[in-house]
């Protein structure tokens, strides 16, 4: 289930990427399937990358376990932000606004590294480490949970008005609707990772 659910999301990602090029204009451009490609490949070794380098077992004491999960983080981290850093470089040139690009590549580096790499690897894997090892305090875990999932909706609930409150492209309403289910995605992964151990 891990294997395909990265596979998914690193296909969403680029299908992120080609759309915000396509909505920066860069339709005529030969960098569409470039963007395409950067997004899949990139997240794609994002997510499996540090898995291979960084592992660890049920026998490993809690430091250890937490050790290399921040280091699988950080790899994937720098692999987020490299990604985004070439997306940078190919859709700035020619724009005569650098803001909206800037904050779309903003958006995916932050929806990449916070919902999929932070919450749904480096925390998951803790968790399920600490259940399967009976070294975890279930209301804790619950009340954490919660307060997650209240200050996610409450977020999405934020910037969906945020967004719908203004008359937009209707390139801006396809994007959210990739931006949106990519975080409604992650972040039930991440869920769904805490309760199956």
């Amino acid at each position: 289930m891990n294997a395909v659910a990265q596979f998914v999301f690193s296909l969403g990602f680029g299908l992120l990427y080609l759309e915000m090029g396509w909505g920066l204009g860069a339709s005529n451009d030969s960098s569409l399937p470039i963007l395409a490609g950067l997004g899949f490949f990139g997240y794609l070794l994002a997510f499996y990358l540090p898995q291979a380098l960084f592992r660890f077992s049920l026998r490993d004491n809690a430091s250890t376990v937490l050790a290399q999960l921040s280091r699988r983080f950080a790899v994937a981290a720098v692999i987020t932000l490299i990604l985004n850093l070439a997306v940078a470089a190919l859709l700035l040139p020619g724009q005569d606004n650098a803001v909206p690009v800037v904050m779309e590549i903003y958006s995916a580096t932050a929806l990449g590294l916070l919902i999929f790499h932070a919450m749904g690897g480096l925390m998951a894997e803790q968790a399920n480490y600490l259940q399967r090892t009976n070294q975890y305090k279930s209301d804790q875990l619950l009340a954490v949970v919660v307060a997650m999932c209240i200050l996610f909706v409450l977020l999405a609930m934020y910037f969906l008005a945020f967004d719908l409150a203004t008359t937009r492209a209707s390139r801006i309403y396809v994007r959210d609707m990739i931006f949106g289910t990519l975080a409604v995605l992650g972040f039930s992964w991440f869920l769904y990772r805490l309760g199956h151990h």
